[in-house]
């Protein structure tokens, strides 16, 4: 079956029409087998949604699903994710979802995708403009995980949706970025008067920001407080962790080292700042 229509209702079972939010893509263990050793399934909590891009064709419009691993541990996906829509109040809409090959992109078809830390997987998204008598205007996707039952809700207000359907290619590794220009990993103090370079004190909270990404990894940052002056680095409440997680080596006292990375990008860029 080249264009699987659905999502996974219960594990083995696939559904033809999605109406909300159900399992996602597939039937597959939950964990799969990497060199000998077990890999456990991405869970839901383990993971970032995002879109990127706009794609535009005959009547048909796509952008670009990525799932981040932002946790500490190697973790995989298979399939195809679960797709919902919501209303501008959160309520959910009925849709139908079909898998397989986009207007944009073809289906590089059901296969695991090991995830480390900072690594994503992409999947096509796509839909049509209104045909018919039959329209929907969604404010924000529900974007369920393979083998989870729990969503992540991002914004997703294209317009109307003909039929309300959506098109969806199985997820796939994220392509490696180079990056266009030098890395470069920079640490500033966030204050009420918005982020200031400089000196730390204990207690601080601070930005890392990597620059240099890329226009696929364009504007990504990763925020984290710096903790009493030590190299403990917390994850901060109101901003994204998508870059992965960059690392802090004390070099003597009140000196530390900041290195991080662009996703999919082996260099690493380096910083020294200082805690006084």
């Amino acid at each position: 079956m080249t264009a699987r229509q659905g999502v996974v209702a219960a594990a083995g079972v696939v559904a033809a029409v999605l109406v909300g939010t159900a399992l996602a893509g597939t039937a597959a263990a939950d964990t799969a087998h990497v060199h000998g050793a077990a890999v456990p399934a991405c869970r839901t909590a383990d993971l970032t949604a995002s879109l990127h891009g706009s794609q535009a064709g005959a009547g048909n419009f796509g952008k670009t699903l990525v799932l981040a691993n932002a946790s500490h541990r190697t973790c995989t996906v298979t399939g195809y994710p679960g797709l919902g829509l919501e209303n501008a109040r959160h309520k959910t809409q009925r849709i139908k979802v079909v898998w397989g090959a986009t207007y944009f992109q073809h289906d590089p078809g059901r296969h695991t995708v090991t995830l480390k830390p900072g690594q994503a997987a992409t999947a096509v998204l796509a839909w049509n403009a209104p045909q018919g008598r039959t329209s929907l205007t969604p404010a924000y996707l529900q974007v369920t995980p393979p083998n989870q039952r729990t969503d992540l809700t991002i914004p997703f207000a294209p317009g109307a949706i003909d039929a309300g359907t959506l098109h969806v290619t199985a997820l796939a590794a994220q392509k490696p970025v180079k990056p266009t220009n030098p890395l470069k990993v920079s640490v500033y103090k966030f204050t009420n008067h918005g982020p200031v370079a400089g000196a730390l004190r204990p207690g601080d909270t601070a930005d890392v920001v990597v620059s240099g990404c890329g226009a696929g990894a364009q504007g990504l940052t990763t925020s984290k407080a710096f903790v009493g002056g030590s190299a403990q680095l917390v994850p901060s409440a109101d901003r994204p962790t998508v870059q992965g997680f960059p690392k802090i080596a004390r070099v003597a006292a009140g000196t530390y080292r900041v290195s991080a990375q662009c996703p999919d990008v082996a260099t690493t860029a380096v910083t020294t700042i200082t805690v006084q």
